[in-house]
């Protein structure tokens, strides 16, 4: 599969089969993952690798407990979504040292991420980006304080990796000449 076929077929992967990652396929997932571009060359990115239930579970949760209280949707609904992501085999942190990337940090992290999800597509892996566990403060603390990282590391993003139940099929896409603007807005 070449870049613009994994780019245009990659889709979001929530559901997974019961099959472990063998560890040579998680060190070429995360090696090109620090291949990633990073402001300076910093490099600032972290990976924590989760494979315990127990932490897995507690995200996933943390994760619909976001949604509900953002949303203010149906908090069994988001519990359920999560409890089905939560059976990935891993989860990827990306987590990033704000000592060596205090500004561009997310932007590092968000690049390490995207090489996380088209790695594992390449693979034959489905991957899903979770921004919910993250996106309220006292539930990024939570997992800080759960994955016991020191006060200067951030989590940019949390990947559920593992061999899918079923693909998504392709994904419907507005013409891009309706996104482009030349010069100005």
């Amino acid at each position: 599969m070449n870049t613009k076929q994994a780019i245009i077929s990659r889709r979001s992967v929530r559901s997974f089969i019961k099959r472990n990652i063998p560890p040579d396929l998680i060190a070429e997932i995360l090696d090109s993952a620090s291949r990633a571009p990073s402001a300076s060359n910093g490099r600032p990115w972290e990976f924590i690798i989760v494979k315990d239930q127990k932490v897995k579970d507690r995200i996933g949760y943390l994760g619909a407990r976001s949604l509900y209280e953002r949303k203010k949707g149906k908090l069994k609904q988001a519990k359920e979504k999560f409890a089905m992501i939560a059976e990935a085999p891993i989860y990827i942190v990306v987590a990033c040292d704000t000592k060596k990337s205090p500004i561009f940090w997310v932007h590092d992290g968000s690049a390490a991420t995207q090489n996380i999800l088209l790695a594992g597509h390449s693979m034959g892996l489905g991957a899903v980006w979770l921004g919910a566990p993250v996106a309220l403060p006292k539930h990024q603390n939570e997992i800080t304080k759960m994955l016991n990282l020191p006060r200067h590391v951030k989590i940019a993003s949390i990947v559920a990796l593992g061999y899918p139940k079923k693909m998504p099929g392709p994904r419907v896409v507005s013409d891009t000449k309706d996104k482009v603007h030349f010069e100005r807005w």
